[in-house]
């Protein structure tokens, strides 16, 4: 079938492929919508119950097969992730830090961002190396 131009699709095999990959991801915009969200929520709750520093902010993710992934953890982690929900699990609390009165809170969502330092290396902070 001719197109305005007087050619076939096989003549532009280049927007074959753009329609094939709209429609991937057209398909896959709607389990992102959904389940990003979730896993945010799921980075906040360890965070709030003090996991997050040791499983890290991408120790959850999303595959492509929309299924919630957890990446492997050693074996300190693990424990350290372990005494952590039995600490829970006997009523002990540990409570994330909160600003105090008069104090305003930071938002780091959890962790900031890596800034580049101008001295080189990698930076939490713009101008403070590690």
């Amino acid at each position: 079938m001719a197109d305005q131009t007087g050619s076939t699709p096989e003549q532009h095999p280049e927007e074959v492929v753009i329609s094939e990959a709209e429609a991937v991801l057209n398909e896959r915009l709607a389990t992102l919508v959904i389940a990003q969200p979730r896993v945010k929520r799921a980075i906040r709750a360890l965070y709030s119950l003090g996991l997050l520093p040791i499983v890290g902010k991408s120790w959850i993710t999303l595959g492509e097969d929309d299924q919630i992934h957890f990446e492997p953890i050693g074996l300190d982690q693990f424990d350290r992730f372990v005494s952590i929900l039995e600490a829970l699990g006997d009523g002990i609390v540990t409570v994330a830090p909160h600003p105090g009165p008069g104090q305003l809170a930071f938002d780091f969502d959890p962790a900031p961002p890596r800034l580049p330092s101008p001295v080189g290396g990698e930076s939490l902070h713009a101008g403070v190396t590690r």
